[in-house]
């Protein structure tokens, strides 16, 4: 299958920014196996281009390395070079001042931690040289924090240089489907549940096999590229990844600053500046009740953005010793009985996902500027547990517009009885109670009697199962 999928958007504020006369400096930065590297050779394949990666070496190995690249390219044998000012006059000489050219440089941090001089050195030349000629740089990198500040950052020698930059972020999930083309909508929704919305993740999973052949074959075996990924990619970004390591497997079962604290060993006030660190990564999201403007911070809550991280740190990494020693049994005993409802979470951004689109296209009754959950206390209620908690609620402050949604997992949903435990939650959230004008959605796979019952009209409430789930992501398959 072919890696590069639905990157339009950025493909095209490629081709704008290489289409101007004037030289180009592009920043593209991303978590690790996003796609960065394969939508820059995509760009680039019809064009003159020089396409440099560095691996983890020394700083005289990378300059070697760029020397020979640069070589290649004007067919010469690669100079004895012992500089990198050197390297880039000799790089200079060589660019005819007409023809446009694109030098690409790759994972860009590890030429720093090679050599921490690398961004001024690369600030002068540009300076000096490139920013006047028929150039067209990109620099790429996985080190989301050492790209923010050796390179975008204020303190950075290239700070102010870059013409454009490029945050690829992680697929939605109607562009995650597009991997699974022939898969019904249901098996994308459990595959997408697992193993999130990166594409390398995404290809790794095999659309002919079952979702618990998939968790076997591709999760569990330790030889397998995901078995060690999210080990990795923590070690890569930071220096101390135990203390996150359990932030992260507290945050996969709860979502309190405090239960996380208590769960993870870490002190309250510590807490925030690992927090900080997780949301940067964008490993991490907060969330607060949709309807309070200005929540309190115990009214915050925090939860695993990427599914993979998400499953990996509810299933597999509180259960390292059995996985190593009796996979099988981690599968059967205790990853199978909880999938359903684990699957049923992830369903939720599906939902959220496709309220966002409908909303975007004018498809609801009503235009909302906010949408997430609604949770809080049934006022009255002596228990601090008596909670409520709301899937969906979607608002518009100015018309007092309020939408509410709940999302089943299941199939042959009573839509009348789900309506009306619906209507129990509503009636203790207070938001403009009784002045707002309430609507109502509920997701299922499949509602019992769904054309037969009459809610749809008499309590503005839309049924969408996976029928119509599906009907949404063929149009963006077609």
């Amino acid at each position: 299958m072919d890696l590069f999928i639905d990157r339009d958007e950025e493909l095209n504020f490629l081709n704008q920014h290489y289409a101007q006369t004037k030289a180009q400096f592009i920043v593209i930065y991303g978590r690790r196996r996003v796609g960065k590297s394969e939508l820059v050779k995509q760009f680039i394949k019809d064009k003159e281009a020089i396409y440099f990666l560095p691996t983890k070496t020394t700083a005289p190995h990378h300059l070697q390395r760029f020397l020979e690249k640069i070589a290649f390219h004007f067919k010469e044998y690669t100079p004895q070079i012992t500089s990198w000012e050197d390297g880039f006059k000799y790089f200079l000489q060589r660019i005819d001042s007409q023809e446009r050219l694109v030098l690409v440089i790759d994972e860009f941090p590890y030429l720093i931690e090679a050599n921490p001089e690398i961004p001024s050195l690369f600030q002068l030349f540009w300076d000096e040289y490139l920013k006047d000629r028929n150039l067209f740089l990109i620099i790429l990198g996985s080190s989301v924090s050492m790209m923010e500040t050796e390179v975008l950052g204020q303190k950075s020698p290239l700070y102010g240089r870059r013409t454009g930059q490029i945050r690829l972020l992680p697929f939605k999930f109607k562009d995650a489907a597009l991997f699974y083309p022939s898969l019904p909508i249901e098996k994308i929704i459990e595959l997408y549940a697992v193993v999130g919305n990166i594409p390398m993740y995404l290809l790794e999973f095999d659309p002919h096999k079952s979702l618990i052949q998939n968790i076997q074959d591709k999760i569990l075996a330790q030889k397998e590229l995901l078995y060690e990924e999210t080990n990795f990619l923590l070690k890569e970004e930071l220096r101390n990844p135990a203390t996150y390591q359990a932030i992260l497997e507290a945050i996969a079962g709860s979502t309190t600053a405090t239960e996380i604290a208590n769960k993870a060993q870490v002190e309250l006030h510590n807490l925030d500046k690992y927090l900080k660190v997780l949301l940067r990564l964008d490993l991490i999201y907060k969330e607060t009740p949709v309807t309070i403007e200005k929540p309190k911070s115990r009214k915050v809550n925090y939860f695993l953005k990427d599914n993979f991280f998400c499953f990996w740190y509810r299933f597999c990494f509180p259960n390292i010793s059995l996985l190593e020693e009796n996979p099988g049994v981690l599968l059967n005993q205790i990853i199978q009985p909880q999938l359903n409802s684990y699957i049923g979470k992830k369903f939720e951004q599906v939902c959220k996902e496709y309220l966002w689109q409908q909303n975007q296209d004018g498809k609801r009754s009503f235009l909302f500027t906010k949408l997430g959950r609604e949770w809080g206390k049934i006022p009255g209620a002596a228990d601090h547990k008596n909670q409520y908690e709301i899937d969906l609620c979607a608002i518009n402050p100015k018309n007092k517009e309020i939408l509410f949604g709940e999302c089943k997992w299941q199939k042959e949903v009573d839509p009348v009885a789900q309506l009306h435990l619906l209507r129990d939650k509503v009636a203790a959230v207070g938001w403009n109670k009784g002045q707002r004008k309430e609507h109502f959605i509920l997701f299922a796979k499949s509602f019992r009697d769904k054309n037969k019952v009459n809610i749809k009209t008499t309590d503005d409430c839309s049924l969408i199962d996976l029928q119509d789930l599906e009907n949404w992501i063929r149009k963006k398959r077609e």
